[in-house]
């Protein structure tokens, strides 16, 4: 099994973008992870007496394009929030990526709720959108990454 990894954005923004080889999964494939980890958060979300956060077409659009970088690069990194907040007409952004989670309830799970950043982030009661990305890179590793945003 691939190494798990997982990079936490330091601190969240607030305002004062592959090829298919046989060894990818198909776009099915990727809706469904995403699927998964967008269920899975909003339940944590709710185990913890917070409100769902909504799907957000702008988050959706540049979480997707960060998974794919990310799975084209075969590195983990974040995106300029920066230009999110902008794009997106947001008050508040923040992200969570990571990496060698084969599902999107296991990402969330294993991963994202038991890193204490990452957590924070999906707990984070300021949030009221999201967005998920899931892309399978080339040697089959599954890239993921998941956007919150608040709007301004």
């Amino acid at each position: 099994m691939a190494m798990r990894r997982m990079v936490v954005l330091a601190g969240t923004a607030a305002l004062v973008g592959s090829g298919v080889t046989a060894a990818h999964a198909d776009d099915a494939d990727d809706d469904r992870y995403v699927r998964q980890a967008f269920r899975a958060t909003n339940a944590q979300r709710e185990d913890d007496g917070l409100g769902k956060l909504r799907a957000n077409d702008c988050l959706d659009r540049a979480a997707i394009r960060q998974a794919k970088r990310m799975a084209e690069r075969q590195q983990l990194f974040h995106q300029d929030l920066r230009k999110l907040l902008r794009s997106c007409g947001l008050s508040r952004a923040g992200e969570n990526v990571a990496d060698g989670y084969d599902n999107g309830k296991a990402v969330v799970l294993e991963g994202w709720m038991e890193s204490a950043g990452h957590r924070a982030n999906i707990l984070d009661r300021s949030y009221r959108l999201m967005g998920i990305g899931a892309h399978q890179s080339d040697d089959g590793v599954w890239y993921a990454a998941q956007v919150f945003g608040r709007q301004a």
